[in-house]
């Protein structure tokens, strides 16, 4: 297993990004949140380097939106389902101050519907750019085009760098075994159960892939 801490980040009264470190067992932070609408806050799971020197890696985050996702008692939940719509309330901050004009929870309830679940399959960038020119439609969340790639890896099971995907199971006998993968564009990691090994892809804009495995 990988041992993980998290990094939480959100913005204060002055507009100001915000982050702190927990470990794993630090389940309920108490932060300072602006009385604003809109205001992300997420939480990134960081795998730290390896007693060899290897890499951290910070996984994609979950989040919530103040106050549209407290639960009550001044509580905002957290969700990994969440993360998506809170990385676009931070990039729409980050760019102009004043997230508080945007629906985030329609944007929360449509990018999970119109995505099968998993809303990081979907260009957020480009709906990013949207929100920022005031035209933005719901119809704009689709899945993004992906390309398969597959790898000669140990088999297994190897969990994804974006925690709404299933582990995937690399079939094979021994040390030898194939990792069947249907990607977006950009660069992807899983991590093999043992905590060992990492398998880095990348899809090119053109659609070309490539692949490298890591030991940790």
């Amino acid at each position: 297993e990988l041992d993980a801490y998290y990094h939480l980040e959100w913005f204060d009264r002055e507009g100001r990004l915000r982050t702190r470190r927990l470990s794993s067992a630090d389940r309920s932070p108490v932060i300072a949140l602006p009385k604003m609408q809109n205001v992300p806050v997420l939480v990134y799971p960081v795998i730290p380097p390896s007693a060899s020197g290897t890499k951290a890696y910070r996984l994609l985050p979950g989040g919530a939106v103040f106050p549209r996702q407290v639960i009550g008692n001044g509580v905002l939940r957290l969700t990994w389902e969440a993360g998506p719509a809170a990385h676009l309330m931070r990039g729409v901050t980050a760019r102009t101050g004043s997230p508080r004009s945007y629906s985030a929870l329609r944007l929360h309830d449509e990018l999970l519907a119109r995505t099968a679940g998993d809303p990081w399959c979907a260009d957020l960038e480009a709906l990013l750019d949207l929100l920022l020119a005031g035209s933005f439609r719901v119809t704009a969340i689709r899945p993004a085009e992906t390309a398969e790639l597959n790898a000669a890896v140990k088999p297994g099971r190897w969990f994804s760098h974006n925690l709404l995907v299933p582990p995937v199971t690399a079939v094979g006998i021994g040390a030898s075994g194939e990792l069947n993968l249907s990607l977006t564009r950009g660069l992807h990691w899983y991590f093999h159960e043992s905590g060992r090994k990492v398998l880095t892809a990348a899809v090119a804009a053109d659609g070309t892939t490539r692949w490298a495995l890591h030991h940790r």
